[in-house]
């Protein structure tokens, strides 16, 4: 008996299992290769999912052209790692003041048991196994990664915060904000919750106009988990305007400090110390909008990283309101107490009267000419399933432009886009 597999889901650096995106394949390609065990009647390859000693699911295979078997289990336990906003502290997280929150998105950790069975003859209904030993996928609830196959590099590293500059879970490093936009970045940590795996300090860096360096500041993360803690998080640091203007660390590195009048750009990013002696993540530039003369709205969504994402639109908008009722006709005044006296009726009674009314308001937002780089954040906007706007609190919409041409620079000249939005919640009247 020779049992061989080919292909599966390539472990992270650092960890005994693999990070799975709900949206990534996790494909295993196995092969037995002793004839007389493939010639057994009703052979097939076989494949058993489970969560602690519940069995979540049994995949079969049968042998293919090159006598092996293929699975996906990414599919398969897809429903069971649907993210959810409850697990990311709710709109409340765009406004973090204290520096980190941690929140453990990796709910399923999933034993993998693959092998294959077969008969004692071709009409029985038992079946023998043989399942090798498992291998432990630790599924993240959001995430488009890439393909997890031991013969690539596995996708996910490059999110995982260490010694070394890694990315956010966000979809672009430049990012255009107005003076008073809430936001978070989001990281993940590796399974040794040290300094080492963690962004413990932000740098913010304001520049004037020229280039020039108007203030640095370092922000002390708060630690949001303790060293040694063997679960995997997302880990939220604030680095909006508002975010930056509300803390009280640091005066400077608010953006209406003196220290920086005239910023038109600021970057944020993680380090070590609060020297920046080891820089932990890229650094990410936050660009000031001009002063606009119309109302700019902020919406925040939920990109396939599993981060949270943003985009002001700070140009003209147009709001419409679709109401929907029905109608009933009444015949007014004194019609069920008519007597001797008759029948009474005034001009402004009866006729067509309607109840359950349903106001749905709509929205046509847009941007100012920006860099390409909006392209990404416009397709993750139009593709993600959790949007809101930043309007008294934070209310869900609902993304109405689904076609959408993605633009790019002609003779130097930006990009802007339009984008129409829906109020997920209906305005009800008596």
């Amino acid at each position: 008996m020779a049992f061989i597999i080919h292909e599966q889901p390539q472990a992270e650096t650092g960890a005994s299992f693999s990070f799975i995106g709900s949206r990534d394949y996790a494909r295993y390609v196995v092969e037995e290769t002793d004839a007389p065990t493939l010639a057994q009647p009703r052979f097939s390859y076989v494949i058993r999912l489970l969560t602690g000693a519940t069995v979540l699911a049994e995949l079969i295979s049968s042998r293919n052209q090159q006598d092996c078997g293929t699975f996906d289990v990414a599919r398969v336990l897809d429903d069971y790692v649907t993210w959810d906003e409850t697990q990311s502290n709710g709109s409340a997280i765009h406004e973090l003041l204290v520096g980190e929150s941690a929140v453990n998105l990796f709910g399923l950790i999933i034993s993998v048991k693959v092998g294959y069975r077969y008969a004692p003859s071709a009409t029985s209904a038992t079946f023998s196994y043989y399942l090798n030993t498992a291998d432990t996928l630790r599924f993240w609830k959001a995430g488009i990664y890439g393909p997890q196959l031991s013969s690539t590099a596995a996708p996910l590293i490059p999110y995982i915060v260490g010694n070394v500059q890694k990315k956010v879970l966000s979809l672009a490093t430049n990012h255009y904000v107005g003076d008073g936009d809430w936001g978070v970045f989001a990281y993940t940590n590796n399974l040794d919750l040290t300094v080492n795996t963690r962004a413990p300090w932000l740098r913010v860096i304001y520049y004037d106009a020229d280039g020039a360096v108007l203030s640095t500041s370092f922000l002390e993360n708060v630690a949001a988990v303790s060293a040694g803690v063997t679960t995997i998080n997302i880990i939220y640091f604030f680095c909006g305007t508002a975010n930056l203007k509300a803390q009280t660390q640091v005066a400077d590195a608010a953006p209406n400090a003196a220290v920086n009048s005239g910023w038109v750009k600021y970057t944020v990013q993680g380090v070590s110390n609060s020297t920046g002696a080891n820089q932990r993540t890229e650094v990410y530039t936050f660009n000031r909008l001009d002063c606009s003369k119309y109302q700019s709205y902020r919406l925040a969504f939920v990109n396939k990283l599993g981060g949270w994402d943003y985009i002001t639109f700070d140009k003209a908008s147009q709001t419409t309101t679709d109401v929907k009722t029905k109608e009933f006709t009444t015949s007014g005044n004194t019609a069920f107490n008519a007597g001797a006296s008759g029948w009474t009726q005034q001009p402004w009674s009866g006729g067509a009267q309607q109840y359950d009314v349903e106001a749905t308001q709509e929205m046509v937002l847009n941007t100012g000419f920006r860099g390409e780089e909006l392209n990404d954040l416009i397709e993750g906007l139009v593709s993600s399933p959790k949007v809101y706007i930043q309007e008294f609190g934070w209310m869900p919409v609902v993304i109405k432009s689904r076609n959408v041409v993605y633009k790019q620079f002609i003779n130097q000249e930006l990009v802007q886009y339009s984008i129409g939005i829906r109020f997920g919640k209906k305005n009800k009247t008596l």
